[in-house]
């Protein structure tokens, strides 16, 4: 499955940007095409809402160096790092 959401860019409401909320394929299905069929997915849906951009983002407890690699092949670049913290 995979599911993305849409907003106006903040600083210049004229550009809209997505990003992916989650990503995912049973482990059972991977190693094929499904995960990049369901980027595709989300790219081309993004694309046909309106957004001028899309990000997308990876669990370093998910195959980092994996997910890294397809995104750094389809052309996404490194923007930033997150860090996160339970509360």
């Amino acid at each position: 499955f995979a599911a993305g959401c849409k907003a106006q860019l903040m600083g210049d409401s004229d550009i809209t940007h997505g990003s992916e909320l989650a990503w995912w394929v049973d482990p059972d299905h991977r190693g094929g095409r499904l995960g990049i069929q369901l980027l595709r997915g989300l790219e081309s849906a993004a694309k046909a809402g309106g957004c001028s951009y899309w990000s997308m983002v990876y669990l370093e407890s998910s195959m980092p160096e994996t997910i890294r690699n397809i995104y750094l092949k389809m052309g996404y670049q490194l923007n930033e790092t997150v860090y996160g913290k339970r509360l």
